[in-house]
């Protein structure tokens, strides 16, 4: 298991943009989820993404598990702390 603390840039996990990152998460085969504070959801679900309620400058713990789970964390790392071309 690989985990990683990050900070929310602006909005980019709330509405059409969640959609987007369940996307790109959901090729992965890992296990992938955030938690914060005494929550964690699953981060392939538009459902669990949108309920964190995430805003600009918000600090999340990224874990991932399985085959991929170097990969996965790097891509939610880059999706998160740097934003996506859309």
């Amino acid at each position: 298991m690989v985990t990683k603390q990050l900070s929310v840039r602006g909005n980019l996990l709330r509405s059409a943009k969640a959609g987007n990152f369940v996307d790109v998460v959901s090729g992965f085969n890992s296990s992938i989820y955030f938690e914060q504070e005494n929550k964690r959801i699953n981060a392939k679900s538009i459902i669990g993404v949108l309920s964190m309620n995430l805003n600009d400058g918000d600090e999340i713990r990224v874990l991932a598990d399985g085959s991929d789970e170097e990969q996965a964390i790097e891509a939610v790392n880059s999706y998160i702390e740097k934003g996506i071309e859309e």
